[in-house]
């Protein structure tokens, strides 16, 4: 068992991941699934939701963290926050400052890192006016894949102008 840790505003979050495979772990779970905030501080599943249901959280990808010793559980957050920038952007087909989502990261603790993990899961999130999650419905990627029909959709119209 290893585990994450998450921060959400400056409130950090540890989560308790079960490395195995499948769906739902928070140490496997598959990009462009969605889940709920687990609301408890350590936790060893999440639940995954279809993304067109109200969900608070969407997997972006990975990124690996460097160092050898451990940075602390803030630190390694911040890292991969910064890292988590290129795997939204890459994932979303545009830069997170154009838009109203937020980044947050699965990040591992000084016992996952004694044991080699380096692994962070890049999150996307929205909050509301009042920092309470926003339950967002649809997929951010599919909300690129839309975007660009539409693009596509324009130029295709310009064309026949």
């Amino acid at each position: 068992m290893t585990a994450l840790a998450v921060v959400v505003g400056f409130v950090v979050l540890v989560l308790t991941a079960t490395l195995a495979p499948g769906p739902g772990t928070t140490g496997a779970l598959p990009v462009g699934s969605c889940f709920q905030d687990p609301g408890a501080a350590q936790v060893t599943d999440v639940v995954l939701v279809d993304c067109d249901e109200p969900h608070d959280y969407e997997v972006l990808g990975t990124v690996q963290l460097e160092g050898d010793a451990f940075p602390g559980d803030v630190e390694t957050v911040v890292q991969a926050r910064a890292a988590c920038e290129r795997v939204f952007r890459e994932y979303a087909g545009v830069e997170r400052s154009a838009t109203p989502w937020l980044i947050n990261a699965l990040t591992p603790t000084a016992g996952g890192w004694s044991e080699g993990n380096r692994t962070a899961t890049c999150l996307a999130l929205q909050f509301d006016d009042n920092l309470e999650f926003r339950k967002v419905t649809g997929s951010l990627r599919a909300a690129r894949s839309e975007a660009h029909e539409e693009r596509r959709s324009d130029v295709r119209a310009f064309e026949k102008v």
